[in-house]
């Protein structure tokens, strides 16, 4: 767990998912976990960089992707983003989300969003405001269409509210 929360953003995915399972594991949990550490031992030499450059001209970039609805037994989607700024990874998270979305689009934008406002209020306060809207990096085609197009803002007010 300290690995995919303090160093190995690579690794917050799984070890998420195999987290959901500790108190009752089963053998196809073992071999997950078998192959995670076999991936661990294979890129020891993998480390975050921080090279000081500003990613395109902004403060930080955000990336996010979602699983709508991957826990059939909630409805509940795993969400993940990861943070860069100076030419690396400073946030970074994936987890089961605590609410059931109602699409993949709304999925995609609940974590990302949380962390986006809580990066642009830290940098506030450490005076260094943004004054323009920050860059979310998403791969799903409707999401990106609800941020092109003024007229599904209506459709995704309830966005707002988390």
């Amino acid at each position: 767990m300290y690995l995919a929360t303090s160093t190995r953003p690579d690794t917050a995915y799984t070890v998420g998912v195999l987290a959901r399972f500790s108190s009752n594991p089963g053998s196809a949990h073992v071999v997950a976990l078998n192959h995670l550490f076999r991936y661990l031992q294979g890129t020891k030499e993998l480390k975050l960089v921080y090279s000081g450059n500003v990613d395109e001209g902004e403060p930080f970039l955000t990336y996010t992707d979602a699983d709508h609805g991957s826990k059939p037994d909630s409805g509940k989607s795993t969400g993940g983003f990861l943070v860069r700024m100076g030419g690396g990874a400073v946030s970074w998270r994936s987890k089961l989300q605590p609410v059931v979305t109602l699409s993949t689009t709304e999925a995609e934008y609940v974590e990302a969003g949380k962390e986006i406002k809580w990066m642009r209020n830290m940098l506030a306060e450490f005076g260094y405001p943004c004054s323009t809207a920050s860059t979310l990096l998403i791969d799903n085609q409707s999401a990106i269409q609800v941020a092109k197009n003024p007229d599904h803002h209506g459709r995704m007010k309830h966005l707002d509210l988390r």
